[in-house]
């Protein structure tokens, strides 16, 4: 019965100090930058060939079995599944710099 609460707290906490790893959200971010389309969204696939190729990262140092599992971990990020099996990510971060960007556009041709 105690175990179920400790199993509970570190994962919280985990998330809390993913967050705050810079050095961890720059890489994913450039990551996803990296190869992401015009509306900001990036497959997983290349995103985790991308950081394979540019850093000696392992998502297991941070406690999951999967890059999508960290990526949902951390909350900064905007998931979503095409076809039933491709995932695909995007910084919510950038998803306002593209929404800013688009606006002003938008208005300027609409005049």
């Amino acid at each position: 019965m105690d175990d179920e609460p400790e199993t509970e707290l570190p994962v919280q906490k985990q998330s809390r100090s993913i967050k705050s790893d810079t050095k961890l959200i720059n890489l994913l971010r450039q990551a996803i930058e990296a190869v992401e389309d015009e509306e900001g969204w990036a497959m997983l696939g290349p995103i985790g060939t991308h950081i394979s190729n540019h850093a000696s990262f392992d998502q297991r140092n941070y406690g999951f079995k999967k890059l999508s599992d960290l990526f949902m971990a951390i909350d900064l990020f905007e998931l979503k599944k095409t076809n039933g099996t491709v995932l695909w990510v995007r910084d919510k971060k950038r998803t306002k710099q593209l929404k800013k960007s688009i606006l002003p556009t938008t208005t300027m041709s609409a005049n």
